[in-house]
């Protein structure tokens, strides 16, 4: 397939982007909550928890009812060319993705009211126990 196919011989030059990917592949090896596998746990167990915003898609995941070691985590797309501020539902949350950086035992500081999700980025937040 020489549009979708892998060119390996760019790896040295992506390494970051490479190691991003594998990073993700592992969170999804290790959290059940990103490989639910029936629609109707998908129907139960996602919702989007956050009012819209223009270019962002973001849901929460109720991680526990589908066996992961996470309860609720909230996923955040932004799709605009600059950062916007998000408002999360009540309680508080650890970083485990944002930006480049995945760190699945969380960084940073707890946020509880909004988090700020850089443009073109993903952020990935988990509630605090």
């Amino acid at each position: 397939d020489n549009v979708n196919q892998i060119d390996w011989a760019r790896k040295s030059e992506y390494f970051d982007v490479f190691e991003y990917y594998k990073k993700l592949i592992q969170l999804r090896k290790n959290h059940p909550a990103f490989r639910i596998a029936n629609a109707e746990l998908i129907r139960k167990n996602l919702n989007f928890c956050i009012q819209y915003k223009m270019g962002v898609i973001s849901y929460c995941i109720e991680g526990k009812s589908v066996g992961d070691s996470w309860g609720r985590i909230i996923m955040v797309f932004n799709a605009n060319q600059q950062q916007v501020s998000v408002p999360l539902p009540e309680g508080n949350y650890r970083f485990i993705a944002s930006g480049s950086e995945i760190n699945e035992s969380g960084f940073g500081d707890f946020v509880s009211d909004e988090v700020k999700v850089e443009a073109v980025s993903m952020t990935i937040l988990v509630a605090a126990k």
